[in-house]
């Protein structure tokens, strides 16, 4: 057999009859093929692949090209040493190179510390008959021996040197607190919360609003989507978020909005977290619009590590406000005074209602109003508003109008938006029809004997604003 691979020559003698006088002499030649393979980017026998600097716990991916330059199969096995066995991986591990062909192994770092890391994996192949049975036969193939031993037991061994570094996240947040005051419910208020990455890598982020309790601490679980999964629709309503996944590439800057919309008069409380992705391929990902992979889920869900946990991002705080409108005075310019006619036009009642937190049904009703999507639910709310009975009197038929002037006084710290609405002003009535009541006030409205002025408005904090209630005595 050759010592040496290429090309070998030789001469072969054929004696017939058992006589040299006879002897032919026939020309042999063929080539042998050592088991060996060409790695990416190899210069001078040497072959190296670096990763980009990664954060503690996540992961960098690398691909490189193995061939197989002769036409015979190859076995290949790599080997890790195992001090380096949690922080690098290979994928395929081994496998089968027919002649001529390449194979693409991927390089998986995943960093424990905030360290260089200079790495050796070793590349072992072994020639295949062309069956693909080693040596011709069918068995297993020998034990892959340690890397740099002298008895390789048919086995050749290439060297790949790998280098990266680990490093922390180094993210900052500002503001660290974001405060939205006092805020109409059902009206948004939007801010902005930066986030500068410090650090050498590009940084994913999954970014998420929690619900705090009295004690300060956060809720994640049944406030919103959080580590176990749930989710409900209280936080999602108050707080937005602009976006769910963020990119920050290294050395620079990016912003997540932050809309806040009450939806009752009360405190609110959040806290704005993030948690930094666990794999490279998913900030790729983000960068060109497209959501994680499906294994961040899992993550989510268990398993986390000390680089897993949430960062707080900013506190989040802001209070409802309902419109603290009420009458203050009413001027009348005829008998039987003003304590009689505060009482026919039901004022006392009508500050009750005004001064009482919405009920489910009105927050409901005022949400939609603007945008109609169950027009039948809308319709059965419209029936449930609370209704009041303003008595302007009584008068001979063309005697003149009677003029009421109240005074609404706005005793909290946001502007209030007023508007009176008469029944065919409310959607629901293109779709239900109007009952007979709604069509006798369409007829006083068709001819004009009743009105307001102005007929909506604002008024802004600690502002008044007088509204007039005419009525006109005619027969229509």
């Amino acid at each position: 057999l050759p010592d040496e691979a290429g090309r070998v020559e030789a001469t072969m003698a054929i004696m017939i009859n058992n006589s040299s006088a006879n002897a032919l002499e026939v020309a042999l030649a063929g080539v042998c093929d050592a088991p060996r393979v060409v790695l990416e980017s190899s210069r001078n026998g040497e072959a190296s692949l670096y990763f980009k600097p990664t954060h503690v716990g996540s992961s960098t991916v690398r691909y490189f090209e193995v061939t197989n330059p002769g036409t015979l199969p190859l076995a290949f096995q790599w080997v890790v040493p195992s001090r380096y066995a949690e922080v690098l991986k290979v994928s395929p591990p081994s496998g089968v190179l027919s002649g001529g062909s390449e194979a693409r192994v991927a390089f998986t770092f995943t960093p424990n510390s905030e360290a260089k890391f200079h790495m050796k994996a070793s590349c072992f192949v072994m020639t295949l008959a062309a069956d693909g049975a080693y040596a011709g036969r069918e068995f297993e193939l020998p034990a892959v021996p340690a890397p740099g031993t002298d008895d390789q037991s048919g086995w050749r061994e290439h060297s790949l040197k790998l280098y990266g570094a680990g490093t922390s996240a180094a993210l900052d947040f500002f503001p660290r607190s974001l405060d939205f005051g006092n805020s109409p419910v059902h009206e948004s208020s939007s801010g902005k919360i930066r986030v500068f990455n410090r650090g050498e890598a590009d940084v994913g982020l999954y970014v998420y609003a929690a619900a705090v309790s009295e004690s300060g601490t956060s809720m994640p679980g049944g406030q919103t989507r959080s580590l176990s999964g749930s989710s409900t629709n209280e936080t999602l309503e108050v707080i937005q978020l602009s976006a769910e996944f963020v990119v920050v590439p290294s050395r620079s800057s990016a912003s997540v909005g932050v809309t806040f919309a009450p939806r009752a008069r009360a405190y609110y409380a959040y806290g704005v977290y993030c948690m930094v992705l666990p794999h490279e391929s998913n900030v790729d990902k983000l960068s060109a619009g497209v959501g994680p992979d499906a294994a961040f889920e899992k993550y989510l869900r268990g398993g986390l590590g000390a680089a897993g946990q949430p960062l707080l991002m900013a506190d989040v705080t802001g209070v409802g406000e309902l419109p603290s409108l009420a009458v203050a005075d009413c001027f009348v310019g005829r008998s039987p005074g003003k304590a009689v006619w505060w009482r026919r036009l039901s004022l006392d009642l009508l500050n009750i209602e005004l001064a009482m937190n919405l009920s489910r049904a009105e927050e409901v009703f005022a949400a939609t109003r603007e945008n109609i999507v169950e027009a039948p639910m809308y319709a059965g709310l419209v029936s449930t508003l609370p209704t009041f009975d303003l008595d302007l009197g009584s008068g001979v038929a063309g005697s003149g109008a009677s003029v009421v002037r109240l005074r609404f006084v706005n005793r909290g710290s946001t502007s209030v938006k007023f508007e009176f609405l008469y029944p065919s002003d409310l959607e629901w009535c293109d779709i239900q029809g109007l009952s007979e009541y709604d069509l006798d006030e369409e007829l006083l409205r068709a001819n004009k004997l009743f009105s307001f002025y102005p007929k909506s408005g604002h008024v802004a904090a600690d502002g008044a604003i007088n509204v007039e209630l005419t009525y006109h005595h005619l027969v229509p």
